[in-house]
């Protein structure tokens, strides 16, 4: 019964924190951010994993089997990108380089890749992956292909975004301790606490800028979820928790926070702590996943309801674009500018 309900939960968790995989700031490797740089984007249309390159969709999968993608990372003109495919009723964590899909889990039960980046020429992707000798949910990093556990088993632990900086790597994510879960940061494989455990709380994204060091998640307060920001350990509430609230990813430049997520029903965006609306909002609830920085220009990428189906979407200079004109739903999760 045990393993069924943690089955049951794992669905819960990937839809509803969209493991939100993200890595850096995402600064363009052309700086200028002139026509000559491209767009990815992570997502999804139905049960296909979808990449968009500058709005042109490419289909990674042909649709036999459920797949997503969640994080996107370029480098040398090689697309990698992290999530799974579900093949024999379970899900397999994936990397996919320029197309070709990549099992990174030997292991016969479910794991999910939620993030990917590039350093020093190394292939860092974190996840998590169910172990049965521990009964657990283990947090994961594949560097190169081989595994490291972050997490002892003794907990259900998600890792859910990475980034290095100066051969310091920091993942971000949330381990359960008795009745609630605590965000965590790991820097190096040490983890450091961002809650107390007084409350349920996640963390989704980490940044690095100027050495300090910005995580993005929630905090379940009387009823609520508060969207958080922690930097270098301190929290800032970016939500008043008068409804529910999470921030999903973040990106910083001169000094300047950004960070995406939802506040009640609408996809949102804070600059500096002062919000500003995305989207109309929605029954259902939009939401705004992905940030990168085209100089200080913020471009976001999410989804929205349009009273029929969810659709992935990109905001940019204040102008939503829908991404895909698919009848079925489709997610637009992460954002590289190269």
């Amino acid at each position: 019964m045990k393993t069924i309900l943690k089955y049951s939960l794992l669905l819960v968790l990937f839809y509803v924190a969209i493991s939100c995989s993200k890595s850096e700031d995402n600064l363009p490797n052309n700086p200028s951010g002139s026509a000559s740089s491209v767009t990815y984007i992570a997502g999804k249309e139905g049960n296909i994993p979808t990449l968009w390159e500058n709005a042109t969709p490419n289909e990674l999968a042909d649709g036999t089997y459920t797949a997503s993608v969640f994080s996107v990372a370029v480098q040398n003109n090689d697309v990698y990108l992290a999530g799974f495919e579900k093949k024999n009723l379970t899900k397999k964590a994936t990397l996919w380089k320029n197309g070709e899909a990549i099992d990174l889990s030997t292991n016969a039960f479910t794991s999910v890749a939620t993030s990917v980046t590039i350093a020093n020429n190394d292939v860092y992707v974190v996840g998590y992956e169910f172990e049965t000798d521990a009964d657990t949910f283990v947090a994961k990093m594949w560097k190169n292909g081989v595994v490291t556990n972050l997490t002892n088993g003794s907990h259900d632990a998600y890792a859910q975004s990475i980034t290095v900086i100066n051969n310091d790597i920091y993942v971000a994510g949330y381990e359960s301790l008795g009745a609630n879960t605590i965000a965590k940061l790991w820097k190096n494989g040490t983890a450091i606490n961002l809650t107390d455990g007084s409350n349920e709380a996640e963390a989704y994204s980490v940044t690095v800028n100027n050495n300090d060091v910005y995580v993005v998640g929630m905090e379940f307060i009387n009823g609520n979820e508060v969207a958080k920001l922690w930097k270098n350990g301190s929290t800032i509430n970016l939500s008043d928790g008068n409804q529910h609230a999470k921030a999903i990813d973040v990106a910083v430049k001169n000094n300047n926070v950004y960070v995406v997520g939802y506040n009640g029903l609408k996809a949102v965006m804070w600059i500096n702590g002062e919000i500003k609306a995305l989207s109309a909002g929605s029954p259902i609830r939009d939401r705004a996943l992905g940030i990168a920085l085209d100089n200080v220009k913020p471009i976001v990428v999410g989804y929205v309801h349009d009273g029929n189906k969810y659709v992935a979407t990109i905001w940019k200079d204040g102008t939503s674009t829908d991404l895909s004109d698919s009848s079925e739903d489709s997610y637009a999760w992460d954002i590289y500018l190269n």
